[in-house]
């Protein structure tokens, strides 16, 4: 998980340094300095980082960079600090964060949790129609060919007998799945007579799976329904 924040300056106070020398002009009484504090900030406040110091001179109207402090200015810069104390409103972020990450968290498992309930009911959907067909109701079903090459096509239901369902092939038979979802429709999309496939063994766990010819050595894994115009996905 990635967090964007800024970098801000939290100001303590400013002070005249009468007593000091301008390392730049050497001119003396014109010095100010101002005791900073960096924070952490995400729509508020996160956590504090380091404190220093900005330093500048009235009179040549310079800043004065750190490496040419001297030694008086350092014991000055320390002595302001000393009077300092970070403000509690800098720590917000110590106590929010977590909140947020646990909320967030808490969101994205819901999510997933609603994401896998509906697939297990639109599986549960497929899996009934499969079990009780109906004429007229179109299966997305893959199977193979001769040379054990994935075949996307679709069985369309003529009609049921007992443990036999009679199903018409359709002339419609794809080698990838990229327009599978394009479910022709047509009556003249399914060739007829009907071929006979075994309703699928719920005992044998394969609820899914038709099977026909001699010891069920075709079969054909159904992956949707289409019904009531409309196509329900496993997945």
């Amino acid at each position: 998980m990635f967090y964007y924040y800024q970098l801000r300056n939290h100001h303590y106070k400013t002070e005249a340094l009468p007593l000091l020398l301008c390392p730049l002009c050497l001119h003396a009484g014109s010095v100010s300095m101002s005791v900073m504090q960096k924070y952490y900030w995400l729509a508020g406040p996160l956590a504090p980082s380091s404190r220093y110091a900005i330093a500048w001179c009235e009179h040549c109207g310079n800043y004065i960079p750190k490496v040419k402090w001297s030694d008086e200015m350092d014991l000055f810069y320390n002595h302001l600090k000393k009077g300092t104390s970070t403000p509690p409103r800098l720590y917000l972020g110590l106590w929010v964060m977590p909140l947020l990450t646990a909320a967030f968290v808490g969101v994205l498992l819901l999510a997933i949790n609603v994401s896998n309930s509906r697939s297990q009911s639109r599986a549960a959907a497929v899996t009934d129609a499969v079990m009780h067909p109906q004429p007229g109701t179109i299966f997305q079903v893959v199977t193979t060919t001769d040379s054990n090459t994935p075949l996307y096509t679709y069985f369309k239901v003529d009609h049921a007998a007992g443990d036999s369902l009679y199903l018409l092939p359709c002339n419609v038979q794809r080698t990838d799945a990229m327009d599978w979802d394009d479910v022709p429709t047509a009556a003249g999309s399914y060739i007829q007579p009907p071929f006979v496939v075994s309703l699928p063994d719920t005992a044998g766990g394969s609820s899914d799976m038709f099977t026909w010819g001699s010891q069920g050595h075709k079969y054909a894994i159904v992956e949707g329904v289409w019904t009531e115009g409309k196509l329900l996905k496993k997945y």
